[in-house]
């Protein structure tokens, strides 16, 4: 069994907004394709871990990649194009995998799915979650040069003062940058 690496890959605005009532606040601005072709290009071939409320965002699983959902309440059971992880021994990019908890989805990726690194996707709150319980490995973090606030009671954003990371490379877009960091480890 091989020790894959969980990679977060998220973006944000320049305050910090990760995400408005479970959407991309950008998602439709023609300046941040970039970051959608980078997210793409990265994840491609790779298995991609998700949190429920992501899941209900997607009409089918991403191409060319192995979809698991952390379902920890096990409400997807009966949902179409979606198995339980635990009892499928082979994996294919055509349904969702449900897992009880990213642990779990890493151990899965572990013993059946041979990769180095799995990513963790999404949605803002699973991914805060990953990073405050140390479950990451790596963040793969855009930032956007602008503001996508919108007033809305479902907003979320990301606070990184208190986290030890180290930059390990970066990427300047016209709007925005790509930060690749790995989390400092006892």
């Amino acid at each position: 069994m091989k020790n894959i690496d969980i990679i977060g890959i998220m973006a944000q605005d320049k305050d910090g907004l990760v995400g408005i009532n479970n959407d991309l606040p950008w998602k439709d601005d023609p300046e941040t394709k970039w970051d959608m072709k980078h997210f793409k290009e990265t994840t491609t071939g790779y298995p991609i871990i998700m949190g429920y409320k992501t899941f209900v965002t997607f009409k089918k699983p991403l191409k060319n990649r192995i979809n698991f959902v952390i379902d920890s309440h096990d409400s997807l059971s009966d949902h179409e194009n979606v198995k339980h992880a635990t009892k499928v021994k082979e994996f294919n990019d055509t349904e969702f995998y449900t897992v009880d908890s990213l642990k779990t989805a890493k151990e899965i990726i572990e013993q059946f799915i041979g990769t180095d690194r799995a990513y963790l996707i999404g949605g803002a709150t699973t991914l805060i979650r990953a990073i405050i319980n140390n479950s990451l490995d790596k963040l793969i973090l855009t930032t956007f040069d602008k503001s996508y606030f919108k007033d809305s009671e479902d907003t979320v954003y990301l606070n990184l003062d208190s986290v030890d990371l180290v930059i390990t490379d970066c990427q300047h877009y016209d709007n925005g940058k790509i930060e690749y960091l790995n989390f400092k480890k006892d």
